[in-house]
């Protein structure tokens, strides 16, 4: 791709590239994307804190977190399942049955899954294995259980109805 003046101006850098860079980005910009590609980015604690990933974790069901971690406005667009997926080794086909099918259940999956994605543990109705000095009367009960056994209420630190 020929180098145009306009490209010049939104890119300063790219002047410097070599030559046989053919790219519209130079080469720590290409390297930038090509990282993101293969790792979720590092997101702000606030990032958990929204409505719409509030509502995802307290449904218990890691798909509907993937979902709204996915969708979520601090990307810029929308993630699609291909590329999350491959962060969490798993297929576009696969990530959508996670999202739309039952939630799954085999813990080492959804520890797996919270750790890739940088979900804090004190969000989860699960201890992570750095979190296991935690006990699961401690934490969040889902929003849509029909049982109140008297549990913490969600979100953590929310007054009691």
């Amino acid at each position: 791709m020929p180098m145009t003046q306009s490209t010049a101006l939104l890119h300063p850098l790219r002047r410097s590239a070599g030559r046989d860079n053919t790219s519209a980005r130079c080469t720590a910009c290409n390297h930038a994307t090509r990282d993101t590609l293969l790792r979720p980015p590092s997101v702000p604690r606030e990032f958990w804190v929204t409505d719409q990933m509030r509502d995802g974790l307290a449904t218990w069901h890691m798909g509907r977190v993937i979902f709204a971690y996915r969708m979520h406005p601090h990307h810029g667009r929308p993630l699609s399942q291909e590329q999350v997926g491959n962060w969490l080794g798993l297929t576009q086909a696969q990530l959508s049955r996670i999202e739309n099918g039952r939630a799954p259940e085999e813990l080492t999956k959804l520890i797996r899954y919270a750790q890739i994605l940088g979900i804090p543990g004190d969000l989860l109705w699960f201890a992570l294995p750095d979190q296991r000095e935690t006990t699961s009367s401690e934490r969040p009960r889902p929003a849509s259980s029909s049982h109140d056994f008297g549990h913490r209420q969600w979100p953590p630190g929310s007054a009691a109805h």
